[in-house]
C-alpha cells in the first residue's frame, strides 16, 4: 500500500467571484475521498506588502467530494469552490497555514491532509463578460490525431460558437468555427461552459486587450533562453525547443483562459520548463500562440523532428509584465552592435560575468526572480535568480553595471 496523504493546489479561478481549489489524495485502494473544510481558515494579502490586511476566503460547501480518478491510478481529486472578494490584478500570497481539512476515504479512515504554506498567486484582471453559451463565445481546443475524421487539424486552434441548436430530449447543439476554417458540432445536455471535453474557454479583459493591439501580428524576439512549447504533428507536446534569439517570431493570436491555471517559475525563461525555483500560480493564464513558418525557421534545434515536425507552438504568461520580460520588439544581441565578440558569446552561452552591462545580463540569463515590470526591474541594484537548489546565483549592479557576481553552486 501506498502512504495516504492529499495535498492542494489552485487550479484556476471564475473571476471576479471564485478561485478554484483541487485536492488530490493520494494512496488507497478505495475512494473516493471526503474533504471537510469548515474548520480550515484561509487569508490571502497583497505579495511584498508586509502592513496589508489580511483577506478573508471562504468556502462555498463544508464537504467535497473527490471522486474524480483516471484508470489505473491511485489519485482521486476533487475542486473546492473559494469565494473571494474582489481583487485588484497583481501578486497575491495565499495562506495555507491554517488550512486543516480533515481527509478521509471511503472506508472513513483519515488522511493526512496538513498544509503550512504560503503560495504565491498572481490574479488577473476580472473579464469583461464571464464565459456562456453564446453567439460568439471563443475556446481553446488542442486537437489530436484520432484515425478517424477530423473537424480540424492537429495542433491548437481557437473555435467560435457561431450557433446554438436546442433538440429534443434537452440534447443542445453547438456549431462552431475554427481558425483554420473548418467547421465542427458538439451535442450536449450539460448548460455548463465548462463541461465541453476538450475546450477551455476564453475571455477579454483590459489586458490582454492593451497585448493584442501591441503584440498581436507583429514580430518579436526571445530574451535570454525562451523555451516555447512544441505541439507535435503526432499529438504530444515537447518543450525543448529553443528559437534563435536573433531571429523573429510573428505572434500569431493571444487569449486569456478562463477556469484553468498554470504555474512556473519567476525569473530565467527556462523556469518556465522547471518545477521548482521561485514557482507561483497563474489564476488565468494568458495563452500566446506563433506563426508555425517563423518558428520553423527559427529553430536552433531539430531533436524532435522525429515526432513529424510541430502541428503548433505556443507559450502561456501572466500578463503584460510577464511577457515584456521574455520577449522584445528588437534582438537583444542585434541592437547592439557595439558588442564585442567575446561579450556576444557570453551572451549566447548564458554566462554573467563582472563589468557586463545591465543590458548584457538581460540578453544572457533574463530578468530575476522578482515579480514587477522590466521598468521596476532596473530600480534594483541586487537581482537573485532563484533556481532548483543548488543552482540560484545573485548579480550585484552598481551603475547598471555588474560588480559583483555570486554564481551557482556545483552538487558534489
Amino acid at each position: 500500500r501506498y502512504p495516504k496523504n492529499a495535498s492542494v493546489s489552485i487550479s484556476g479561478a471564475k473571476l471576479p467571484t471564485t478561485l478554484l481549489l483541487t485536492m488530490t489524495a493520494f494512496g488507497t485502494s478505495r475512494g473516493p475521498f471526503y474533504a471537510r473544510t469548515g474548520t480550515s481558515r484561509l487569508t490571502m494579502r497583497p505579495a511584498g506588502v508586509t502592513n496589508a490586511s489580511p483577506i478573508p476566503i471562504a468556502f462555498e460547501g463544508d464537504t467535497t467530494k473527490l471522486d474524480v480518478q483516471p484508470p489505473r491510478s491511485i489519485v482521486w481529486t476533487g475542486v473546492i469552490p473559494l469565494r473571494i472578494p474582489a481583487l485588484s490584478p497583481g501578486m497575491y500570497e495565499f495562506d495555507l497555514s491554517r488550512f486543516a481539512p480533515v481527509v478521509t476515504d471511503a472506508d472513513a479512515y483519515s488522511v493526512d491532509a496538513t498544509q503550512r504554506y504560503l503560495l504565491p498567486i498572481y490574479v488577473p484582471p476580472a473579464p469583461s463578460a464571464t464565459p456562456a453559451f453564446r453567439a460568439g463565445q471563443r475556446f481553446i481546443e488542442f486537437s489530436q490525431p484520432t484515425g478517424q475524421a477530423q473537424t480540424s487539424a492537429p495542433g491548437l486552434h481557437i473555435l467560435t460558437l457561431k450557433s446554438i441548436g436546442h433538440g429534443s430530449s434537452g440534447v443542445t447543439t453547438l456549431v462552431f468555427a475554427s481558425d483554420d476554417g473548418t467547421a465542427s458540432s458538439v451535442d450536449t445536455q450539460s448548460a455548463d461552459v465548462f463541461g465541453l471535453s476538450g475546450l477551455t474557454p476564453i475571455v477579454d479583459d483590459a489586458d490582454v486587450d492593451s497585448l493584442v493591439k501591441r503584440y498581436a501580428g507583429r514580430d518579436v524576439y526571445p530574451i535570454a533562453d525562451f523555451w516555447p512549447i512544441c505541439v507535435f504533428a503526432n499529438g504530444s507536446e515537447g518543450e525543448g525547443i529553443r528559437p534563435d534569439p536573433t531571429s523573429p517570431l510573428r505572434i500569431r493570436s493571444i487569449v486569456r483562459l478562463y477556469g484553468v491555471g498554470a504555474s512556473w517559475g519567476l525569473g530565467p525563461n527556462i523556469l518556465r520548463m522547471l518545477d521548482s525555483g521561485a514557482d507561483y500560480v497563474t489564476a488565468g493564464p494568458v495563452l500566446v500562440t506563433f506563426d508555425i513558418g517563423r518558428m520553423d525557421r527559427s529553430l536552433v534545434n531539430h531533436a524532435f523532428a522525429s515526432y513529424g515536425g510541430c502541428a503548433a507552438f505556443y507559450s502561456e504568461f501572466s500578463g503584460t509584465w510577464d511577457l515584456e520580460r521574455a520577449l522584445s520588439f528588437t534582438s537583444t544581441i542585434a541592437s547592439h552592435p557595439e558588442w564585442s565578440p567575446p561579450i556576444v558569446s557570453e551572451v549566447k552561452q548564458h554566462q554573467v560575468t563582472v563589468g557586463m552591462t545591465r543590458a548584457m545580463v538581460i540578453a544572457s540569463v533574463g530578468y530575476p526572480s522578482v515579480y514587477g515590470t522590466a521598468a521596476q526591474m532596473m530600480k534594483l541594484d541586487t537581482w537573485y535568480y532563484e533556481m532548483p537548489p543548488p543552482a540560484s546565483y545573485t548579480v550585484y549592479f552598481k551603475n547598471d553595471i555588474v560588480v559583483k557576481y555570486d554564481p551557482p553552486r556545483m552538487l558534489p
